[in-house]
């Protein structure tokens, strides 16, 4: 059972990894393929179980590396001459090699009882079942809701439906209700699909109400809501993986996108929909339990890119039925080839250490060394410590510019330093509980080297902590087939290509090109010149004192690219970094964001969140795809932009610092100090379907003007409530600028 659970895993990673980079290659095509790559990937990871079960065997072969029994080969004395004329003669073996051999054989043949196998299982088990559980009561939550929800069944909305869903060739009933326990359209079910208004639904203009059913029936044409489920279904039985959930957040976000696409194509204007989106999300909150069975329309993490997207002129197409047709052949055939692979290891042999011929072959097996006598002095043999851990040494002439080819079936933690010398040296430490079920290798390859480790026996759930230190050429070259474990490079100049199945990246003082990824882990590239990219499933990137082009990307965690003026002390896996003069730097793809204080001053960027900041004594630049956010003292300025959202923000310095707030829709409110000098220049604008006008309300007195034509340059007709002057004696600009919602400027 752990073996199947073990081939899952590898089997799922394979179809994800090779999801994401097919959506890499569709980067700039239209949404709708790279939703249809997500949607192919999803079923086929929740069909791969049974197919496992069901499609017969495709068994590939593999030789294991032989055990090698360190023992004499003779009883006389080792120091005498071989005998040159008789170089392939036979040797016996003596009664003390018999007997190591016998040992050996029977150490392999009966293991000890393990129960970690049986305590991963039940990890495994727990997970899948908390995930389930999830979804379970998603879908109770989502039907009290709709129990409890009104039926929109007047004229205009039926009328409205209809009209739509002819258009997208929908012809099932579709149920239209309204709840004030949803605060954000939805789209849900998957035999009897419907749509979930928010309560204030009834009162919406006749615009808003056509783009939102678009975009909701959009969702309900494709059948996103069981999509959604398969998603679900993916996550709960591939729980540990975390490329499952990055793929979950990428299909989301492509539904919305190729949605969005699709209202666009039915001639919406691209600002008119901008402008309903940030609507809509202003009121947005979470979706809570029921978002595994819904597609909601307004998510704030997501917002900040679909806007970019929405007015960006790109391709909008639908995906064409004969590519639909090929992409599904695609996914069948490779979803079958995958599910029969079967790996068998043929059987291993006994070697004697003295008659192997690789330049370097190691193996744990025996417990204690027993002296090597061998015709090769130079080679050095494995010595066991008294901890019980092995240390292996090796070394083989290469020339400059050569390869080094990393195979790690057992994964290792990597260092890798640049040396003058045309060698590669190799200092292996092997531990962890199956260190003895390891064989490591060093042999010459071509021009350069390879070093090979693998268990003899990979039955069961194996565990190592290995550590190998490796010495190279300046000038070589590393390909890295790592199963998982820490990679760190220094003074080399080469191509660095491959991946580890997760742990931390650092290189230094490297020249070259790069292209690195690592399953999960924080990356630190420093003081070099590099191509090409460095790339983690999760965790913080950081890139400072790099030349070259060099990239990052994180699955989950963010990017940050250090300067000669923006020096980098520390960072950390939640998307903050601290410079070195103090200034907090965060940069999320979206969620909320809490600083207690910034000395320093603090940059701050998120897709999509509430942002709230302390006491801040340096300037405070805050962006924000959607969410509050709330400044609690700025000293020297502040800069401050959400897509939708309330803002607040105290000014303890009395001038001298330009301040800025702006909100796509939301109260923006200013508490400024008593002495103030400032200009002010404040504008708020009301659009013609909103409930009445905004207004500017300020404990200084001013002068406020408001147009009395509509303006539909910007989008939804709109008038504009605008305040100019100066308070105190003058000074630096103080600008806010927000869409239907008041501005208030407060004294101290």
């Amino acid at each position: 059972m752990n073996q199947f659970i073990i081939l899952l895993l590898v089997k799922s990673t394979l179809i994800l990894v090779l999801a994401f980079v097919i959506v890499s290659l569709l980067r700039s095509a239209a949404a709708s393929a790279r939703y249809a790559v997500w949607a192919l990937t999803f079923a086929t990871t929740v069909a791969l179980p049974i197919a496992m079960v069901a499609a017969p065997s495709w068994r590939i072969a593999f030789e294991s590396s032989p055990a090698i029994i360190e023992t004499p080969l003779y009883t006389q004395a080792v120091s005498a001459e071989p005998n040159p004329a008789r170089p392939s003669e036979p040797v016996a073996l003596s009664a003390r090699t018999k007997s190591a051999v016998t040992n050996a054989v029977t150490s392999i043949e009966t293991p000890g009882l393990d129960v970690l196998p049986m305590i991963v299982l039940l990890m495994w088990l727990v997970g899948s079942l908390f995930v389930g559980t999830r979804i379970l009561a998603g879908r109770y939550s989502l039907r009290r809701i709709v129990r409890n929800a009104i039926p929109l069944t007047s004229d205009d909305w039926r009328s409205l439906v209809q009209r739509e869903c002819r258009q997208l060739g929908i012809d099932r009933e579709i149920r239209i209700m309204a709840s004030d326990r949803v605060s954000t359209p939805l789209a849900a079910g998957i035999t009897s699909p419907l749509i979930l208004l928010p309560l204030d639904a009834r009162s919406w203009s006749a615009e808003h109400r056509l783009i939102v059913l678009r975009h909701e029936l959009a969702h309900i044409a494709r059948g996103d809501a069981l999509l959604c489920l398969l998603s679900g279904i993916a996550c709960a039985i591939y729980w540990i993986n975390p490329l499952v959930w990055a793929a979950s957040r990428r299909l989301r976000t492509e539904q919305e996108r190729s949605c969005d696409d699709r209202v666009l194509t039915l001639g919406t204007v691209p600002t008119d929909y901008a402008e309903h989106l940030l609507e809509v999300a202003r009121s947005a909150r979470s979706i809570g339990m029921h978002s595994f069975v819904s597609v909601a329309m307004a998510r704030p993490s997501q917002l900040e890119g679909r806007l970019l997207a929405v007015l960006q002129n790109r391709r909008r197409e639908s995906l064409a039925p004969s590519y639909r047709i090929s992409a599904t052949a695609f996914a069948i055939m490779a979803l079958l080839a995958i599910a029969a692979l079967r790996p068998v290891r043929t059987a291993s042999a006994i070697v004697v250490a003295a008659q192997a011929d690789s330049p370097m072959l190691l193996n744990t097996v025996v417990p204690k060394p027993l002296p090597v006598a061998t015709a090769k002095p130079e080679k050095q043999p494995v010595t066991i410590e008294a901890t019980g851990d092995s240390v292996a040494d090796g070394d083989v002439a290469v020339s400059r510019g050569g390869t080094l080819v990393l195979d790690l079936k057992t994964g290792a933690g990597l260092r890798i330093t640049g040396t003058d010398e045309n060698r590669v040296r190799m200092h292996a430490v092997l531990r962890g509980r199956d260190w003895r079920n390891t064989n490591i290798s060093l042999v010459t390859e071509g021009s350069g080297a390879r070093i090979t480790s693998e268990y003899r026996d990979p039955d069961g759930v194996t565990s190592s902590s290995h550590r190998i230190e490796i010495f190279v050429p300046r000038r070589f070259n590393i390909r890295l087939n790592s199963a998982g474990g820490s990679v760190f490079i220094r003074d080399v100049e080469g191509d660095f290509s491959g991946s580890t199945g997760g742990g931390e990246i650092n290189i230094e003082n490297a020249r070259g090109s790069a292209h690195l990824t690592t399953g999960g882990g924080p990356v630190n590239v420093a003081n070099s010149n590099l191509s090409g990219s460095v790339t983690t499933g999760g965790g913080a990137v950081l890139i400072q004192g790099v030349t070259g082009g060099l990239s990052g990307s994180s699955g989950s965690g963010a990017v940050f690219y250090g300067t000669d003026k923006v020096k980098f002390a520390e960072v950390s896996g939640e998307g903050i970094g601290r410079t070195v003069d103090g200034r907090v730097i965060v940069t999320k793809s979206g969620g909320s964001v809490s600083i207690a204080t910034a000395p320093n001053g603090a940059t701050i960027s998120t897709g999509g969140g509430r942002v709230t900041v302390g006491d801040a004594d340096g300037d405070v630049r805050i962006n924000t795809g959607g969410g509050d956010v709330t400044v609690g003292s700025a000293s020297r300025g502040a800069t401050v932009s959400t897509g939708a959202g309330d803002v607040k923000m105290t000014i303890t310095g009395s001038g001298g610092y330009p301040i800025r707030a702006e909100s796509g829709s939301g109260t923006i409110t200013l508490i400024l100090p008593a002495n103030m000098s400032a200009e002010l220049d404040l504008e708020t604008a009301f659009t013609n379907n909103h409930r009445g006008s905004t207004q500017i309300e300020s404990d200084w007195p001013l002068s406020t003007t408001v147009t009395p034509n509509w303006d539909a340059s910007e989008g939804t007709p709109r008038r504009y409530v605008r305040a100019r002057q100066t308070i105190g004696s003058g000074g630096a600009r103080i600008t806010v600028k927000t869409v239907n919602g008041d501005i208030i400027i407060k004294r101290r």
